[in-house]
């Protein structure tokens, strides 16, 4: 279900380039790749991005870094599903933007290429409701886009009883609840309130 970090920095080189990110080939090759193991299936070593804020073009508006950052990796994520939803599409098919997300006080974006360790059923009690409000702060998730992107077998293994549901819980959006992720049954897709 996951992918070790050489495979996952693979993908970083290949996105930057085929994306334009203008990610730094030094900064890449100073990433260490060191395997370590985790008593825990669903913690895992990833190779997160936090892209810099880019200017206007002619057809699109000014992105900072926290929304060009989730718009790339949402659409990195969407298209190795066999399926994909986001509620911006069901309000305005015609006219689709990223929603306009940030960071919640605290987390801070900086730009450049991380290696960290995430633990993706963090706070998760198999059979039990959590409020991602009740359990949001500076140390709340926010490369989870980054794990969708490498990780879609992960995406598609999600039924809340074995692997949970996930929370975006580190981004704040103008709509009531957080963003989320979550399998369709049979894995046929996933679904998400896009960033």
């Amino acid at each position: 279900m996951f992918l070790p970090l050489t495979q996952q920095m693979s993908n970083v080189r290949r996105w930057n380039e085929e994306r334009n990110w203008g990610l730094n080939p030094a900064e890449l090759d100073a990433i260490d790749l060191t395997p370590r193991t985790h008593a825990d299936p669903l913690v895992v070593d990833l190779i997160a991005v936090y892209l810099d804020d880019v200017a206007a073009g002619e057809d699109e508006e000014k992105l900072d870094g926290v929304r060009r950052t989730s718009r790339e990796l949402w659409t990195i994520a969407a298209e190795q599903q066999p399926t994909s939803w986001y509620w911006a599409w069901v309000r305005d098919r015609y006219n689709p933007r990223p929603m306009p997300v940030r960071l919640l006080p605290g987390i801070i974006h900086w730009p450049g290429v991380r290696r960290m360790t995430i633990d993706l059923g963090a706070h998760w009690i198999p059979g039990e409701h959590l409020r991602p409000s009740n359990l949001r702060g500076p140390d709340s998730a926010h490369a989870i886009l980054a794990a969708a992107a490498h990780f879609p077998e992960w995406i598609r293994a999600m039924n809340g009883i074995n692997v949970p549901y996930i929370w975006l819980s580190g981004i704040r959006s103008p709509i009531r609840r957080s963003p989320h992720i979550y399998g369709c049954r049979g894995g046929r897709g996933w679904n998400t309130e896009r960033p």
